[in-house]
């Protein structure tokens, strides 16, 4: 497989912008997921929600879950992190191949050879329920194209559509046809690109998903909302 080498951006905008050398956050990698990023497909590896979704795996996720990881990306962070950190048996699913099969080198280099990586849009291919979903969906609206000049080449790893909420509703359409009755799914977004109420407002409006908690950040406005389905109320 040939896959372009390309200078990576910061762990986040912050860092993006500072110039931090390329080494330094390969070892942010290392250090917080867990993740050997031997190959990489894009310039964008990890960003403040992840961040902030690791909080919340490292909060929720128990060894030997069933753990299915949305929209994986190119390097699978988050289903290497849940495999390698916390002993997860992890899907991870993703729309583009080309991203999948750079996700396997990783895994495998990451000394997490098991994850079943599957092509999928969203839950399209996904089969079973899982104890912890895990996304970090595309939230960037359309039309804030400075949100995606560092990816340009693979707009859809940011773009949220219209108002930022396109992927988000699909999502969380279908989210709770794949928990198990204690499950619950970690939704990564930030509230500079879609507001808090309007977040609040989609999960609100659904009569089959509920709002448990809402973990913040200390260094960015990324969130994780943590969903289960109502019937657990």
């Amino acid at each position: 497989m040939s896959v372009a080498h390309r200078h990576m951006p910061s762990l986040s905008a912050w860092l993006h912008l500072s110039g931090f050398p390329c080494w330094l956050k390969l070892v942010l990698a290392g250090c917080h997921f867990h993740c050997d990023v031997v190959c990489y497909v894009h310039n964008h590896i990890f960003d403040d929600t992840s961040l902030i979704l690791r909080k919340g795996i490292r909060h929720y996720a128990r060894q030997g879950d069933r753990v299915l990881d949305l929209g994986t990306g190119h390097v699978g962070l988050l289903a290497v992190y849940c495999a390698r950190a916390h002993g997860a048996q992890v899907v991870a699913v993703d729309v583009n191949q080309e991203f999948l099969e750079n996700a396997r080198l990783v895994a495998r280099a990451s000394q997490v050879p098991d994850i079943d990586f599957v092509q999928s849009d969203w839950f399209s291919r996904v089969e079973g329920t899982f104890d912890l979903i895990v996304g970090n969906i595309p939230y960037v609206p359309s039309d804030r194209r400075q949100f995606l000049r560092h990816v340009n080449d693979y707009p859809e790893v940011w773009d949220g559509g219209s108002g930022g909420t396109t992927q988000v509703r699909k999502v969380l359409t279908d989210v709770h046809r794949f928990l198990r009755p204690s499950g619950l799914f970690l939704m990564g977004l930030n509230v500079d690109c879609v507001p808090r109420d309007t977040i609040l407002g989609l999960i609100d409006s659904s009569e089959h998903i509920e709002l448990q908690t809402t973990l913040k950040s200390l260094i960015s406005r990324s969130e994780v909302y943590v969903i289960a389905a109502s019937n657990q109320a």
